[in-house]
């Protein structure tokens, strides 16, 4: 089965600039005109169907998106540089054409050669064009968005579990022969030596311009799981993988310094993991291929999960994927994976909180550097946090409208409420860490979220201080940029008294248009996880969290309000 098409998304509209309606118009028309653009309205949709949304992976599509989008950004530029408004459009809106068209044309050529490819090989395979201005997927209402700008192609990949199809043996980071023949034809296609091997007298100046701007490309490999087996070890299988493919585009002739790649895990599933047939299109790999540095930050940055393919605890199977072993029971305390590095070691010092009081977590306090610590003998008795018994509508999250894709991993967008379940039925998720192949080493991050880069929140539950230091959360999709580390003092009375459970904890973050949430997975001493809701508004107070435990054999509860104390 070959699916080399666009994936229906939507994503968030831009603001409209203004433009004289008979230059603007004019020269769009020009522009499909001069460009032949327009075909004959044979399938459903007419011109605008045929022009700008395809369904041949041959057509021009990318191309004449980018001639009218290079249109009308080159002739409001032209327009507000120019003394002659009218002159200045025309001009701006030719130099923006070639240049949108350019991009766009390689974009179509080197998704019909996919396709070709997808045949060649019998491959699964889905090509999606990416949009410069938001990072995420095109839809097929492109035709609707004069905005939008191409930025490269997102190619998935998906496993075929038949024999002999198989891109990789069970529990295997060693590419199969038929993948790996497969995955070499897919990188010469991104390969300067090789594609500049094809040229000859004949070849035009723009397919010239196209192999060039090949120099620039920034190619990421992106291994995928679905949610069966360990989830750490998802994420480590997954990333080995991706370094497998990545290495063969190096030796196709594409730069280690253009290659990156990710592991991650079930983090990004793209169809529904409660059925089976979802499960299988979840193990891919995914060849991301941007115009610069600057489209490969945005696309991380717009990076969301699509949470409604997500399974809670108490629907994931026992039986392993096709592609990884049984599930295994994760210590508490596992070390932090690429993308989590170890937890710092500053400790909370007291000091005065915003109304009403919060006591802060002493300074003798100090988190140590111990992976293996285990609450004292004295916590074994359990906690009494207060609270009530954990009922199925228990502890509402108002993170507003979840931040997820439509249709695909990658398109960020606050859609319809999809419901956040609790964090005891809910489980770590881990994801490494983009790397680069030329030195194996994580990528630099961009900013941290407001409030998030190293802070400490604390609150008194039922007469018990919780501290949670080193809480760092990335701008770039939201994830937890380490394991923090949580302190919890029972009946805490001064700064000399020392905490009785001390640990460094897994983390799921999901973000809505309201608020973050930042989840905490402790289960130790009775006591089970922590749900903190940080509101985008009021970044320094997270009212309306929830702290959930275990009381004598039964799940408590309890409200918990941490607000940040200080920022390290």
């Amino acid at each position: 089965m070959t699916r080399t098409k666009a994936s229906k998304s939507r994503h968030p509209s831009s603001r409209t600039l203004s433009l004289p309606r008979r230059t603007l118009a004019g020269s769009v028309a020009a522009c499909l005109l001069v460009s032949g653009c327009a075909t004959a309205p044979g399938t459903p949709g007419g011109y605008l169907k045929d022009t700008f949304a395809s369904d041949d992976p041959c057509a021009n599509n990318a191309r004449n998106i980018g001639l009218a989008a290079g249109v009308v950004v080159g002739a409001l530029l032209g327009a507000a540089v120019s003394n002659n408004k009218k002159v200045g459009a025309l001009v701006g809106a030719g130099v923006g054409a070639a240049a949108g068209g350019l991009i766009g044309a390689d974009m179509d050529r080197r998704r019909c050669e996919l396709a070709r490819i997808a045949q060649k090989h019998g491959l699964d395979m889905t090509v999606t064009p990416l949009d410069a201005a938001t990072g995420s997927a095109q839809d097929g209402k492109a035709a609707n968005n004069p905005n939008a700008q191409n930025a490269g192609l997102l190619v998935a990949v998906t496993d075929n579990a038949a024999p002999g199809k198989a891109q990789f043996a069970h529990g295997s980071a060693e590419l199969q022969p038929a993948a790996r023949a497969s995955f070499m034809d897919i990188a010469l296609q991104y390969s300067y030596v090789a594609q500049s091997r094809t040229l000859n007298a004949q070849s035009s100046q723009q397919d010239r311009n196209a192999i060039e701007a090949l120099k620039f490309k920034r190619i990421l490999l992106v291994g995928h799981t679905d949610d069966t087996g360990a989830s750490t070890y998802n994420a480590d299988l997954s990333e080995r993988r991706a370094r497998a493919v990545a290495a063969v585009f190096r030796e196709a002739g594409v730069p280690e310094s253009q290659l990156f790649y990710q592991g991650a895990g079930e983090t990004l599933p793209v169809a529904d993991n409660h059925l089976e047939a979802g499960r299988a299109k979840n193990r891919r790999v995914e060849i991301v291929d941007l115009t610069d540095d600057a489209s490969l930050a945005r696309f991380l940055e717009v990076r969301r999960p699509n949470v409604a393919f997500y399974r809670n605890t108490t629907e994931s199977p026992a039986v392993a994927s096709s592609n990884t072993p049984p599930r295994v029971a994760q210590p508490n305390n596992a070390p932090a994976t690429a993308a989590t590095t170890a937890a710092a070691t500053a400790a909370v010092k007291p000091q005065k909180s915003p109304q009403p009081p919060r006591p802060a977590a002493p300074a003798t306090a100090a988190v140590r550097q111990s992976p293996d610590a285990q609450p004292s003998a004295a916590a074994v008795k359990g906690w009494d946090f207060g609270g009530a018994p954990t009922r199925a509508s228990a502890g509402t999250l108002d993170l507003g409208k979840l931040e997820r894709s439509s249709g695909f991993s990658i398109i960020p967008s606050a859609v319809a409420d999809t419901p956040i379940t609790r964090c005891d039925l809910d489980r770590p998720r881990a994801s490494n860490a983009v790397k680069s192949l030329k030195d194996d080493k994580a990528i630099a991050t961009g900013d941290y979220m407001p409030g998030l880069f190293n802070t400490s929140w604390v609150d008194k539950v039922n007469g018990n201080l919780v501290a949670l230091n080193n809480v760092a959360v990335l701008r770039d999709g939201g994830a937890p940029a380490r394991k923090p580390t949580l302190l919890v003092y029972r009946d805490y009375r001064d700064s000399k008294q020392e905490p009785e459970l001390r640990t460094t904890p897994e983390v799921n973050t999901y973000r809505g248009d309201k608020a973050l949430l930042y989840r905490v997975f402790v289960n130790q001493a009775s006591v089970q996880c922590l749900d903190i809701v940080i509101p985008h508004k009021t970044p320094d107070r997270a009212e309306g969290s929830w702290l959930r435990y275990d009381k004598m054999g039964e799940q408590y509860s309890a409200a918990f309000n941490p607000q940040l104390v200080r920022v390290h």
